[in-house]
């Protein structure tokens, strides 16, 4: 997830330098979001850990707390979209929302791993 958020800031910084520099027409066009994909390859990893992983409580609240953060940071980009007017700053804060969403599902299957590892494979199986 660390590189996701080095991604995140390489983007914006890339929009703010643009912004700063030249006008808002020459504003860079920001790809798709390829989520779907990256909590799928996410949760491939996590199965793996079956055997090695031992969940403690401290685990539980740590997810807890990362997962509150990101849905903070999804509720802050949506407010941003629904006020963006310029298309490609519009497509920014799309993208920025769809890569919190993605983060807040990745943390939301942590958790739901670490609260009950049966059930989440026995969830994963039924997909």
């Amino acid at each position: 997830m660390a590189k996701e958020e080095d991604k995140h800031i390489e983007n914006i910084k890339l929009f703010y330098d643009t912004l700063v520099d030249s006008d808002i027409s020459q504003l860079p066009d920001i790809e798709e979001s390829n989520a779907e994909e990256k909590l799928e390859a996410f949760n491939l990893k996590l199965e793996s850990l079956r055997e090695d992983f031992k969940p403690t409580f401290t685990d539980i609240e740590a997810y807890n707390l990362a997962l509150k953060f990101e849905n903070g940071a999804e509720e802050f980009y949506k407010e941003q979209l629904d006020n963006a007017v310029d298309p490609k700053i519009k497509k920014f804060y799309k993208w920025l929302e769809a890569e919190e969403t993605m983060h807040s599902r990745l943390i939301n299957s942590c958790l739901k791993f670490v609260e009950d590892p049966t059930g989440w494979f026995q969830k994963r199986k039924k997909n």
